[in-house]
């Protein structure tokens, strides 16, 4: 059968070995560049060529220098024109990605979507309103210290392909850690086998909990084969819900090193933290894992996630009045804009105002959204915000500006967090419906501009 309508993307380190079929009508090579940085319009151009070579008829470019609602500088038009005159040459089609997330936040870093938070505690100490768990929270046996051989007390060990043991020659504090051995035999059986060890914890529900593992790499490979997964478990016979997964990547040297992941509790009072290793070598211990719910963690602001404020008796305080504006500083910008991590240090807390109402030892209920960011970095933008709407359109405008395009590629992959805010919950959509209307709403500014 011939498949003439459908679409062929190749990713760049296979170009030069790869002869692409013919019977596929778009044969399309996938590039990401930075066009401003010296060198890359000209490697760009070079694997253009090589598709060309190879029976390719298009590019998908993602270059996030098309993007901005200024106009385009006569540095930018001339690679532009550059880009085009080669793909005229080798009879390629330029198709450029648009409409991704990254276009929007790097500009605005609070349209991202984000996930409630209620009634958090915080307690007034020296004019400043901090957060305190409620209540806290913490694994049974952190540290591995109780239990014998190769079973800690209070855990739960599937041992898979590894060797496990309570180990009193290293560890990071206390006086064991727990070591998992894994031989290359085991690693090469082509298999997938995992080991796992798990916890189930009693949360609070609808609030930010930042899970720390500690670790210890010696000869640990391939480095990233080890992750941790916070799975909801509602009972009553209904499957568990996953609320975080996260794949930590392990160090080339033998120091121990922090790693985090963050999650919501939603309506869930029970969870299982579940560490995972697999197909692996060499030795990874374990040591200190602690759970501790957080405050202002990624906090998102703007109309569609609020912030409120209140007391015991239900008295609601103003921003601006009773206390100083917050805002999480690191949003977004760890690394560059728009870029953004699961953990930092977040806000210290509500700085009341001189003439706050708030009296100095209150205790508030505070109700805010955070920005949830899933499996290494990445982060959704909100479906209902009309900014995200109109930053995306001047893109779209741009570049048909600098491109003229004959088709676009809208950059919708891997949306893990949907309809969560207010702005969303106000349409009383699914996220389904919120996704169609978003595609549909792209798809019609594209045709408009």
């Amino acid at each position: 059968m011939v498949l003439r309508s459908a679409t062929l993307l190749v990713a760049l380190s296979v170009v030069a070995a790869l002869a692409l079929p013919r019977s596929v009508q778009r044969r399309w090579v996938f590039i990401h560049s930075q066009l401003p940085v010296a060198g890359n319009l000209e490697r760009v151009i070079e694997l253009m060529e090589r598709t060309a070579r190879v029976g390719g008829n298009g590019i998908v470019l993602t270059e996030e220098s098309l993007s901005g609602g200024r106009p385009p500088t006569d540095a930018e038009i001339e690679r532009a024109d550059k880009l085009k005159a080669a793909a005229e040459r080798l009879g390629l089609q330029i198709i450029p990605t648009v409409c991704g997330p990254r276009a929007v936040l790097r500009h605005n870093v609070n349209l991202v979507e984000a996930m409630p938070v209620r009634d958090a505690l915080f307690v007034v100490r020296d004019g400043v309103a901090v957060h305190v768990p409620d209540p806290p929270r913490s694994l049974a046996n952190s540290g591995f210290e109780a239990g014998s051989g190769a079973e800690p007390t209070g855990w739960t060990i599937t041992p898979g392909r590894a060797d496990i043991a309570l180990d009193d020659t290293v560890r990071r504090g206390g006086k064991r850690s727990l070591r998992l051995s894994f031989s290359r035999a085991a690693a090469d059986a082509g298999q997938v086998v995992s080991t796992n060890v798990e916890q189930v914890v009693e949360v609070t529900p609808w609030r930010q909990y930042v899970l720390t593992v500690w670790t210890r790499n010696d000869a640990f490979a391939p480095a990233g084969n080890f992750q941790a997964w916070v799975m909801a478990t509602p009972g009553s016979g209904k499957p568990s819900a996953p609320l975080a997964f996260t794949q930590w990547q392990q160090g080339a040297d033998s120091a121990w090193r922090a790693n985090r992941a963050v999650f919501n509790s939603q309506a869930y009072r029970q969870i299982t933290v579940r560490l995972q290793a697999w197909n692996a070598r060499g030795v990874l211990r374990l040591d200190d894992v602690t759970l501790e719910e957080v405050g202002l963690l990624n906090l998102v602001r703007r109309s569609g996630c609020p912030l409120a404020v209140r007391d015991g008796r239900g008295d609601v305080y103003e921003e601006g009045k009773d206390f100083e504006p917050v805002a999480d500083r690191l949003l977004g910008r760890s690394g560059g804009a728009g870029v953004y991590t699961a953990y930092h240090e977040p806000p210290d807390g509500i700085r009341l105002t001189r003439d706050s109402r708030i009296p100095p030892d209150a205790r508030l209920r505070v109700s805010y959204y955070h920005c949830p960011v899933v499996f290494n970095g990445r982060v959704a933008t909100c479906m209902t915000e009309p900014g995200v709407y109109d930053l995306w359109r001047r893109e779209i405008r741009r570049v048909k500006q600098l491109l003229s395009p004959r088709a676009y590629f809208m950059s919708h992959d891997e949306i893990r967090v949907v309809g969560w805010c207010a702005a969303c919950q106000e349409r009383k959509l699914t996220p389904g419906e919120l996704l169609a209307a978003d595609v549909r709403k792209c798809y019609d500014m594209i045709r408009e501009e």
